[in-house]
């Protein structure tokens, strides 16, 4: 017959019914010899048999063996993390993290910090190589802007300034001139104008030459700057002509004196 198995529990139980003509009486000499004394015919069932096995220590070692290997498993995997983790964060994420740092120093104007990582063949490296392009590329733009300023500065002096003496030109001397009469109350400043020449500044041209008289226009220039200072302000109309601005008329008189004697000398 068919043997029954199950687990019930921690139990293992089998089954097996005994009947007349299978397992070893399946001899027809012992098949007749059975019928002749039980009484039964081939194929009924005799009775049977079963067995049961206690299994509780061999299921809580298996249980105990599975827990193990699980636990194994759990540590060998978090290892196997931690060490990708820390893999990636030496070769990529701390060199990232450089990175990060140095673009926002770059984007707060700090153009002299060292970039690193530029000697790698890596994606790594190809994004240091953009960052030292780019901070090369801010130099340029400061550079230009800061030329571009000194020319713009250059081009207002020139502009307001005589380019042989330094003074103010006409038109600088007119426009503050303009700005002064707008500014000034009438009954609480008054301003002066003093205008003076170079007597026989052609003969000076003429016989010593035109470096000379260049000589002669800076040295008035030199003696008017240093005599009026910040009383007012003095330029080069024209030719050998000199006009003076002074910002307060009171002491006009005295300032106009401090001019004659600084010629005297």
């Amino acid at each position: 017959g068919t043997s029954v198995s199950k687990i019930d529990g921690n139990n293992f139980r089998l089954s097996r019914p005994a009947i007349l003509g299978s397992g070893r009486a399946t001899n027809p000499r012992c098949a007749s010899c059975h019928t002749a004394l039980m009484g039964s015919n081939s194929g009924e069932l005799l009775g049977g048999y079963s067995a049961s096995v206690d299994l509780s220590n061999q299921m809580l070692e298996w249980k105990r063996d599975v827990a193990q290997q699980i636990f194994s498993s759990f540590l060998l995997v978090v290892a196997m993390i931690t060490a990708i983790y820390l893999l990636l964060r030496k070769v990529a994420l701390r060199p990232l993290d450089r990175l990060a740092i140095i673009t926002e120093q770059l984007s707060a104007g700090n153009l002299n910090v060292d970039i690193h990582f530029s000697e790698r063949k890596d994606a790594l490296g190809s994004m240091a190589r953009s960052l030292q392009r780019f901070r090369e590329s801010l130099n340029e733009k400061i550079r230009v802007e800061s030329e571009k300023e000194k020319a713009n500065a250059r081009i207002s002096y020139m502009a307001q300034h005589d380019a042989l003496t330094g003074l103010a030109n006409r038109a600088m001397f007119t426009q503050r001139l303009s700005e002064e009469l707008a500014n000034a109350p009438p009954a609480s400043r008054k301003i002066a104008v003093a205008c003076l020449d170079v007597d026989h500044f052609k003969t000076v041209n003429d016989t010593l030459g035109h470096a000379a008289g260049d000589v002669a226009l800076q040295t008035v220039a030199d003696r008017l700057r240093s005599t009026i200072g910040s009383k007012g302000i003095a330029s080069r109309y024209g030719g050998d002509e000199f006009t003076v601005l002074f910002y307060d008329s009171t002491d006009t008189a005295a300032a106009c004196a401090d001019i004659v004697d600084a010629f005297a000398k």
